[in-house]
């Protein structure tokens, strides 16, 4: 099953995914459509920089694997 820790990074994302998309909504609710698509990589890049130290691992211990005889 998924740990508290990867518990708490799926949350993060949600959570972030939310906010972002209620975020470009009211841009563009505002007329502003380049800034909602600016708000959305935004969050695109906030979403990878929260997830990257979980990819690392994840790299890490397929590396480990594949290392040993």
């Amino acid at each position: 099953g998924l740990g508290a820790n990867q518990l708490k990074l799926v949350f993060k994302v949600i959570g972030i995914a939310y906010v972002v998309q209620f975020a470009a909504e009211a841009c563009r609710d505002a007329g502003e459509g380049a800034v909602a698509s600016k708000v959305e990589l935004a969050g695109r890049v906030l979403i990878v920089a929260v997830a990257l130290p979980a990819l690392m691992a994840v790299l890490s211990l397929l590396t480990g694997l594949l290392q040993k005889p």
